[in-house]
């Protein structure tokens, strides 16, 4: 697995990044994706307290919600970056939403498997350090000077 790093956060080269929700979509065998938080998405909600996802299978439209997330600065829905059928939630930050906290780079949410619309949907989404890092660095800039992550 490839990683870069981004004014201190970890990013992976293997994964594409939603700009407008800070989800992140891993590709899998097939139509298969996981969907997860990126690192800023997360510091800037605070630390998790609670996590709740919709039951599979259920349809799962991109910029439908998925569940909510409850933490300490965020309530709110977890927003899809793409379209597919969710066919499982991850047990294990369902039964422990603080692993979110500790890397949610690794730690995936959904499981979905794509609909057809989703390869355009793709299309919209950041992959590669080089596409990645500037826009990564932009939205640190613009979270410190809202002062919703420490400098």
């Amino acid at each position: 697995m490839v990683t870069f790093d981004v004014a201190g956060y970890e990013l992976h080269g293997d994964r594409l990044y939603d700009p407008e929700t800070h989800m992140w979509v891993a590709l899998g065998d097939g139509a298969r994706a996981r969907i997860g938080i990126d690192p800023l998405g997360r510091e800037t909600s605070g630390d998790v307290v609670a996590l709740s996802l919709r039951v599979p299978p259920a349809q799962i439209e991109r910029g439908g919600p998925f569940g909510d997330l409850e933490a300490a600065k965020f309530v709110g829905p977890l927003i899809s970056p793409v379209s597919g059928t969710m066919t499982a939630g991850n047990p294990d930050v369902l039964a422990d939403p603080g692993l979110l906290n500790a890397d949610p780079g690794v730690h995936w949410l959904v499981e979905l498997e794509l609909d057809p619309a989703a390869a355009t949907e793709l299309d919209d989404l950041l992959q590669g350090e080089e596409h990645v890092a500037p826009w990564f660095a932009a939205e640190v800039e613009r979270f410190r000077k809202q002062g919703a992550i420490a400098e």
